[in-house]
């Protein structure tokens, strides 16, 4: 594979939240903030991004107690993991 996602940092969060993307193509990059229901609460794209690190920051302040979802894609790949907002 030539994409994977960290676990968010801090988790379960209440203020901000870092996900560090590990690819090896350059190009877009985009994730969603889902609820359990699969609402899509947040959109994010980093564009044209170098092959390497990047890094997307999630204000869960915004959101309410609870379980979420993000899902981070570069091309077909598509990993989506759980975050817990306190």
């Amino acid at each position: 594979p030539t994409l994977s996602v960290g676990q968010n940092f801090p988790n379960p969060v209440n203020g901000l939240t870092k996900v560090n993307v590990y690819h090896q193509n350059g190009g877009n990059i985009t994730m969603k903030v889902t609820n359990v229901t699969g609402q899509t609460l947040m959109s994010m794209e980093k564009t044209n991004v170098q092959p390497g690190v990047s890094q997307f920051i999630i204000d869960g302040s915004q959101l309410s107690s609870g379980i979420y979802f993000y899902t981070v894609s570069q091309g077909k790949q598509t990993i989506t993991k759980k975050m817990i907002v306190q």
